[in-house]
């Protein structure tokens, strides 16, 4: 990805995948005439790039309602612990007000005539009208996980209804690496990564460095992601091949 085409996070949400958008990218290998669903888009911030980057319909599944973003919900988010309004410190406020003369006004500005491109939608993912021949990233609250997100979700209903999606369409999803999930998509393409964390609450939930599924319905070929992929939970991929440093 072109360094100067990047777009930088402006807030801080639990998962975010700033830091595996060079992977993730090619891995969807897009070009402009691409429709991309980021179905749990969060901060936005793979959508967002994959906007600016490729140029392609991009369609932004915003379920907690944040965009556009305010200056009101930025301040919130980064004094306070992912913007629930938990442990603001006077550490929070002075990383927010060196944000704002490092330019956060005009980021966010930027960030939201980006948004202002991309077709943004507030639904439950199920209800998203997904077009034919799109290719749907899928970021779910990471199985088994608690205390990090603000909602639950049942990953067996997303499973059947991702299962259910039209033969044309190609979904890539992120998950943490666990039994059930292995077994939950046995039928899919399944690689792994690791993954290097960077923050605190990451370190309670299992250390610094961790192995992620990257779940696909289709084999995932060196063309794409110049990486190998295949029908297997015995993961082909090599630590080494995707090791990336995964920021909260």
């Amino acid at each position: 990805m072109e360094d100067n085409k990047r777009i930088k996070p402006v807030i801080r949400y639990v998962g975010s995948k700033y830091r595996k958008l060079n992977t993730l990218i090619k891995l969807f290998d897009l070009n402009k005439n691409s429709v991309f669903v980021d179905l749990f888009s969060g901060s936005g911030i793979v959508g967002v790039n994959v906007h600016n980057v490729v140029g392609c319909k991009t369609i932004i599944n915003d379920y907690d309602h944040i965009f556009p973003l305010t200056m009101e919900y930025v301040e919130k988010n980064l004094t306070s612990y992912m913007g629930l309004g938990k442990n603001k410190t006077k550490l929070a406020l002075d990383y927010y007000q060196t944000r704002l003369r490092n330019g956060l006004v005009a980021k966010v500005a930027q960030y939201n005539q980006i948004l202002k491109s991309c077709m943004i939608l507030h639904q439950d993912y199920s209800q998203v009208q997904i077009p034919p021949n799109s290719i749907v990233y899928v970021d779910p609250p990471y199985y088994g996980i608690k205390g990090l997100y603000q909602h639950t979700l049942d990953h067996q209903l997303l499973h059947n209804y991702l299962k259910g999606l039209d033969s044309s369409i190609k979904v890539v999803i992120s998950y943490n690496d666990c039994e059930f999930i292995r077994n939950l998509y046995k039928d899919w393409y399944i690689s792994k990564i690791e993954v290097q964390y960077s923050c605190g609450t990451c370190k309670r939930h299992g250390g610094r460095r961790k192995t992620e599924l990257i779940i696909s319905n289709w084999p995932i070929t060196p063309k794409s992601t110049r990486l190998q992929c295949l029908k297997s939970v015995n993961y082909p991929l090599k630590p080494s091949d995707l090791l990336v440093k995964q920021g909260y």
